[in-house]
């Protein structure tokens, strides 16, 4: 049984052109590894049930052989000073228990290395082409013209900018696009939730209008969620976007996940490929009662700096 915590039973074929046919699951990746010793799929290393905490130790050795140095020092201790004092007795009883399952766990060191290549080839099959970003920038521009003309005036025009995934340098071919409709740069003015699900009411006519001429589909507004968001999908591309309303929170998050990735390149590696992992194990659906991708990307953040 091939157990390489998921990421290590992936394959690609390096002889097509294709991106849809190169770009596959991790549940029909072949693997095939330009090392000449004992086939991966005889290889029992990494059990599926670890917890996110021991996926992010092991994967760090994997591709770091320790944890990030930049990250390890000032800045990430001043990243977790501010919920070390609230939460230290439940951080130390989760390191603990993770600790006692890293003890139950045999690696062989001499495979490390193979299994490195492995993952940084994965990784660089896994990343959107330059016509994945070429899209996203062109809807993104899209967005702010049809906000403009719906929203502007001469006092002002909002404007859309993009955040989460795509934003960080974090997301897939198949990824969602996370827009949101600024109309004040001020992060401390606050709209209401009444004034988001209005925005988001009026906006959403706009584009069935344009359903209605079959540039897009699937227009939804969720204004009973958390965060009112406006779903909606580009035929021409397909991809999906989620449309709110002043996200700042979530601009400001992502933001610190690109800077924090900008200081070492391992770290975004890691979380890419953990969160790749938590996706194809369906444990990375919000709306399931699973885990968001900041939560994993923290969680990866939170064992590196503790390592």
């Amino acid at each position: 049984m091939a157990t390489l915590a998921a990421i290590s039973s992936v394959s690609y074929d390096t002889d097509t052109d294709s991106d849809s046919s190169r770009l596959l699951s991790l549940s029909n990746f072949p693997v095939q590894p330009q090392v000449q010793s004992t086939p991966w799929e005889t290889i029992d290393l990494v059990p599926f049930s670890l917890s996110f905490g021991v996926l992010a130790r092991m994967g760090i050795a994997f591709l770091l052989a320790r944890a990030v140095a930049v990250v390890g020092n000032d800045f990430a201790l001043s990243l977790l000073q501010v919920q070390r004092g609230k939460h230290m007795g439940f951080s130390r009883h989760a390191e603990c228990l993770e600790l006692e399952e890293l003890t139950a766990i045999s690696v062989n060191p001499s495979l490390l290395p193979a299994l490195n290549q492995l993952l940084l080839e994965a990784y660089a099959i896994l990343r959107p082409k330059p016509l994945d970003y070429d899209q996203r920038n062109t809807l993104v521009d899209v967005f702010r013209k049809m906000v403009n003309q719906r929203f502007g005036s001469n006092s002002g025009s909002p404007v859309v900018e993009p955040f989460g995934s795509f934003t960080m340098d974090l997301f897939t071919p198949h990824s969602d696009l996370d827009l949101s409709i600024n109309f004040s740069a001020n992060t401390d003015e606050q709209y209401t939730r009444k004034q988001m699900i209005s925005i988001i009411k009026k906006f959403s006519k706009v584009l069935f209008s344009y359903q209605r001429s079959g540039i897009f589909c699937g227009v939804l507004p969720i204004v009973s969620a958390r965060v009112p968001i406006l779903k909606v999908i580009d035929r021409g591309t397909g991809v999906e976007c989620d449309i709110s309303v002043e996200n700042k929170d979530g601009m400001t998050r992502s933001m610190i996940i690109k800077f924090v990735s900008s200081l070492d390149e391992r770290f975004q590696i890691l979380s890419y490929l953990v969160k790749f992992w938590a996706k194809v194990h369906d444990l990375n659906t919000p709306r399931q009662l699973t885990m968001s991708s900041m939560s994993i990307i923290s969680l990866v953040a939170f064992h590196l700096q503790m390592g």
